[in-house]
């Protein structure tokens, strides 16, 4: 009796070892393990306690789901949910947990087994645990197109794997993101994942693992073109897949298959492995899968000729990928419908699903791809760079410290260069505006004077000269003003500190200066606000750009309109709007006068300019930690708008 009791509990143990190494099995190694770990339940339950029931429970789900017998192992896990109030180890309702979540992701209901484990990551700590969850979340946010998600998962995944050193998880989490990076078109960064897995693989003689990966770098190496070398990985794929893989997992490569010799133009070929793996999703109720070939399908009889058969795959598909809410299809099925209605001259037809095709882009890729990779490439690769840099920076410190100095010396010597060339440009430019828009006004202006003074005009002549001089003379002032705040910027000696102003005491000066300007194009020039608005500012910088700002509001404003000058607030910024109901601006025009190209333009009334202001007021925005933005609208107005540091 002692004897036989000895020897079952001996049995039980043995079974419950032979659990870690299912991954290791092929088929028929895991159908003898299921029935062995069923036998000594049955035969020996009274030899057995509860831990070790949980385990062989554990075990049996999870053999039963790698070979595709999914009812059984939802039974196992559910068993081993049952029993799980009983022990103390959080371990075993997470292993079971997990297991059910697989099998609703094997099922297409991804939503569920996202939600399960959600849940299950904020119910432990264990850090191995967490990145098993961490991959099996990625997968199913690759599977439902949500790449950021699927990204931000499958780094985490990786990144806490490295810290283990578990290099052959880390194998698992290379394929995971080539995967990802698959479906996002990035096949170099793909192609690199997969070697990298590939090679880990082999090293561990993780043969199951390795049929995966072969059978998606086969596809990568379609997609460019290589079709002789993808040929090659799907066959090495099949081989593994058909000793260690469910059906459902041998479908996936028949269709691999089929899609490199429709891309080969191999119709035949294609299609026979297209039927092949049709039947085995059929009966495996693999929706997903199935939604996807028959789009394979679509373009294979449309490659073909053959549009009625196009069209209904093509239907097919969209509706099966409708109820299972995969967008990556439906985008793929809409446009194929697209395509084949526009050739048959069908555009209701072809427009209705070229729009649910550019929508379902825009829901798949609501951020760019490469900026959505790069932030998650980001989280995973900070910390490494950060330690590598400091190990480097105190190995060549020396060597920094001496390409520093030289890099400063060029540098300087560069600035100095485009500095004294820009000098003699402005120089230049500051005799010619001397020489032409200063000089020209004033002897114009004198000889104006003169001819009034010998009374040959009348009195109505005389006040429209009269009108004429002041505008001339007023842009000329304002043109005087913009060359000396330009020269004591030259010379350093404008004072550049910021203090707290009240700034509409600047915007007061600055309308009182144009009042008359405004007044003879029949303008209405006023400001509205506080009385008292403060500001982080200089006083000399803040004049100039709102009396360049109101002056052009003016010059480019026609008779018998409005210029308002605006002030409001946000917790931390104070903005300053110069509107008018001015001719407006071009965008190109707008880019120009922000980059400082832009060229002067006459105003409504012929007034001239230089396109010295705009460039000054650029410059002293910057200076006082200012940003200037412009808004327009042609033939209705503009508004120039200030932001500025709050107190």
């Amino acid at each position: 009796m002692k004897d036989s009791i000895a020897q079952g509990k001996r049995r039980v143990q043995a079974v419950i070892e032979q659990s870690s190494d299912v991954n290791k099995m092929d088929r028929s190694q895991i159908e003898t393990y299921i029935t062995n770990a069923q036998s000594v339940l049955a035969q020996h339950e009274d030899l057995i306690d509860a831990p070790e029931k949980l385990k062989l429970h554990l075990g049996i789900g999870d053999a039963s789901t790698k070979i595709g017998a999914f009812e059984q192992a939802e039974k196992a896990y559910q068993t081993a949910l049952t029993l799980c109030p009983i022990v103390t180890d959080p371990t075993y309702k997470v292993k079971a947990v997990n297991g059910i979540c697989i099998l609703f992701a094997i099922h297409s209901n991804y939503l569920k087994a996202i939600e399960g484990w959600q849940n299950l990551l904020n119910e432990i700590d264990d850090l191995k645990t967490r990145a098993d969850i961490y991959n099996n979340l990625g997968i199913a946010f690759s599977m439902t197109d949500k790449h950021q998600e699927a990204l931000d998962c499958q780094y985490q995944c990786l990144k806490i794997d490295d810290e283990l050193d578990r290099e052959t998880e880390m194998a698992t989490d290379y394929f995971n993101l080539a995967s990802s990076y698959m479906k996002l078109k990035q096949f170099d960064t793909s192609l690199e994942l997969y070697n990298k897995a590939v090679e880990s693989f082999i090293k561990s003689d993780n043969q199951r693992y390795l049929s995966f990966a072969y059978s998606n770098l086969s596809m990568v190496l379609c997609d460019m073109g290589d079709y002789e070398r993808a040929i090659d990985f799907a066959n090495r794929s099949l081989e593994l897949k058909q000793k260690f893989s469910n059906e459902l997992e041998i479908a996936n490569t028949y269709a691999n298959i089929g899609s490199i010799y429709n891309s080969q133009k191999q119709y035949d070929l294609a299609l026979e492995f297209y039927q092949k793996a049709q039947e085995i999703f059929i009966i495996g109720e693999d929706k997903i899968a199935l939604s996807g070939l028959y789009i394979k399908f679509a373009w294979l009889h449309y490659n073909t000729t053959d549009s009625k058969l196009a069209i209904e795959y093509g239907i097919k598909s969209y509706d099966l990928s409708q109820e299972i809410n995969s967008l990556h299809i439906i985008q793929e099925s809409a446009k194929f419908l697209s395509t084949v209605y526009a050739d048959q001259q069908q555009f209701e037809l072809a427009f209705k699903y070229l729009h649910i095709y550019s929508e379902t882009f825009k829901k798949i890729f609501a951020d760019n791809p490469k900026i959505m990779i790069a932030r998650s490439e980001a989280d995973f690769y900070r910390k490494k760079t950060e330690e590598q840099a400091e190990i480097y920076r105190q190995k060549n410190i020396e060597l920094t410290e001496m390409n520093r100095v030289i890099a400063d010396q060029s540098r300087l010597l560069y600035i100095a260069n485009k500095d004294l060339e820009s000098t003699n440009a402005l120089m230049r430019k500051l005799f010619s505006i001397i020489g032409h828009d200063i000089r020209g006004p004033v002897l114009t202006a004198v000889q104006a004077l003169n001819l009034i003074k010998t009374n040959v005009m009348s009195t109505e002549e005389s006040e429209s000269l009269l009108i004429d001089i002041a505008l001339s003379l007023s842009n000329t002032g304002n043109l005087l003003g913009d060359l000396l705040s330009w020269s004591n910027v030259k010379q350093q000696a404008l004072e550049t500190n910021l203090t707290v102003l009240n700034i509409v005491s600047i915007i007061s000066d600055c309308l009182s200066m144009y009042r008359s300007s405004a007044q003879l194009k029949f303008l209405d020039l006023s400001y509205q606000g506080n009385p008292e608005v403060f500001a982080m500012t200089n006083k000399n910088c803040l004049h100039t750009i709102v009396r360049n700002l109101v002056h052009n509001a003016i010059k480019f404003t026609p008779e018998h309109g409005a210029i308002i000058v605006k002030t409001r607030a946000t917790k931390t910024k104070i903005m300053i709007e110069v509107i008018d109901t001015g001719i407006g601006l071009a965008p190109l025009t707008i880019k120009q006068l922000l980059s400082g190209t832009a060229q002067s333009m006459h105003g409504t009334n012929t007034e001239s300019g230089t396109g010295f202001g705009i460039g000054l007021c650029l410059t002293y925005i910057k200076q006082i930690h200012g940003k200037l933005s412009i808004k327009s609208v042609l033939k209705q107005g503009s508004t120039f708008t200030i932001t500025l540091p709050k107190v």
